[in-house]
C-alpha cells in the first residue's frame, strides 16, 4: 500500500500499461491470459460474501488506494474486452493478500511488519479502533488456485443485469 501512496503515477501506469501489453500480445498468439487482479477492486462494501456482479463504490479520487482499485478494475475490463471483441481466453481472480515465506514489509505488508515488531519484541502496531479484520491467503494456496483457474473450462458470460442494462 505504501507504494501505492508515494507513487500513484507509477501504479497506474504500471497497471493499465502493463496489462494492455500483454492481452496485445497475448492476442496475437491466441494465448490465454490470468489477470492478477485485487480484491480492492470490491470497493468500500460492509457485506460479505463478496460477488463479482456487486455494484462497487469507491473512494474518492483524491485518496491514492482507490487509484490502485480503478487501474485493477480497468485491467479487468481491458481483458473482458479483448474476450469480447476478439476471442481472447482470459481469467481474472481478485486476489486478496497474499502471504508466505520471505515476505517483506517494505510496501506496508502487514504480516511481515508483525513478524519483524515480534521478533525484536516491539509491540504490534494496529491501526484504527482493532476491530479491522483482513483476508488473508498462502502463496502456495494462491498459487495452486491461480493454476486451478487458468486450467479451468468455464468461460465469461455477461450477467443478465448488464444484458438488460445495455437494452439487449
Amino acid at each position: 500500500m505504501r507504494l501505492i501512496f508515494e507513487r500513484p503515477v507509477h501504479t497506474i501506469e504500471t497497471n493499465i500499461k502493463g496489462t494492455e501489453i500483454v492481452l496485445e500480445r497475448a492476442a496475437r498468439k491466441d494465448k490465454k491470459v490470468f489477470i492478477a487482479s485485487s480484491s480492492e477492486v470490491y470497493g468500500k462494501r460492509d457485506t460479505t460474501p463478496f460477488r463479482e456482479e456487486d455494484d462497487t463504490i469507491l473512494g474518492p479520487t483524491t485518496c491514492p488506494r482507490w487509484c490502485y482499485a480503478c487501474s485493477k478494475a480497468i485491467d479487468e475490463y481491458l481483458a473482458l474486452a479483448y474476450y469480447k471483441e476478439r476471442g481472447l481466453p482470459v481469467v481474472i481472480g481478485r486476489l486478496f493478500n497474499t502471504v508466505g515465506p520471505r515476505q517483506v514489509g517494505q510496501y506496508g505488508m502487514v504480516v511481515p511488519r508483525f513478524v519483524e515488531r515480534a521478533l525484536v519484541g516491539e509491540p504490534l502496531l494496529v491501526h484504527g479502533d482493532g476491530r479491522l479484520s483482513r483476508t488473508f491467503c498462502y502463496v502456495g494456496d494462491t498459487v495452486r488456485a491461480i493454476s486451478d483457474l487458468t486450467n479451468s473450462g468455464t468461460g465469461y458470460e455477461i450477467p443478465r443485469r448488464c444484458k438488460q442494462q445495455s437494452g439487449s
